[in-house]
């Protein structure tokens, strides 16, 4: 569900460490891998403000900082601590999915940027592609379904389109001869001249 709600969601090193932690410790979680569109945060800058805060884990701490640091439009907390503190900070915040265990694997602190994203159906998709391309050139990700369940994920490449340059081929005459017009006469003697010219 989170990928389909969320178009980036980060996990700042702390979170991450304990997830790693309780996966490899725990034989109910053994094997478990976070999900390919989860992103580790490379390093955290914690603000000052937070050691106010003394009952945060360092998970929390680095997600409230991660969440400050990216602009995040929420971040995912399960402790009523951390809410609190990401209620002072003016931190937008959504509760776990679940709640009791306050692990990382149910309830990990996440920084997100979350999005309104376009959902069609396979039909959209085959008759009404010029709408969804629209979107695709706006930047929006399109969540195709079949038979309400989602079934893929479209994204627009983000192309810089080249304007081709218009090549003005008077420009040369216009520096030398202005905005002069030249009598047939004239212009018969400055074709006689390049012959002239040419064959010289």
């Amino acid at each position: 569900m989170l990928p389909a709600l969320f178009r980036e969601v980060q996990i700042p090193p702390a979170v991450h460490a304990e997830f790693v932690r309780i996966a490899q410790n725990h034989s109910r979680f053994h094997g478990l891998v976070l999900p390919v569109w989860v992103r580790i945060a490379a390093g955290v800058a914690v603000p000052s403000n937070l050691a106010n805060y003394p009952d945060l884990d360092i998970g929390e701490i680095e997600a409230l900082a991660l969440a400050l640091g990216i602009q995040a439009d929420a971040v995912l907390l399960d402790e009523t601590s951390a809410r609190k503190a990401a209620l002072h900070l003016q931190i937008p915040y959504i509760g776990p999915c679940c709640s009791g265990s306050g692990n990382a694997l149910t309830t990990a602190a996440l920084g997100t940027k979350y999005v309104h994203m376009k959902t069609v159906t396979v039909r959209d998709l085959r008759n009404n592609f010029s709408k969804l391309e629209a979107w695709l050139g706006e930047g929006e990700q399109i969540q195709i379904e079949k038979r309400g369940q989602p079934i893929a994920l479209l994204t627009g490449l983000r192309t810089e389109r080249i304007k081709a340059r218009r090549v003005d081929f008077a420009a040369p005459r216009r520096k030398i001869w202005g905005n002069r017009i030249f009598t047939d006469a004239e212009v018969t003697a400055m074709r006689s001249a390049e012959v002239d010219d040419e064959e010289g």
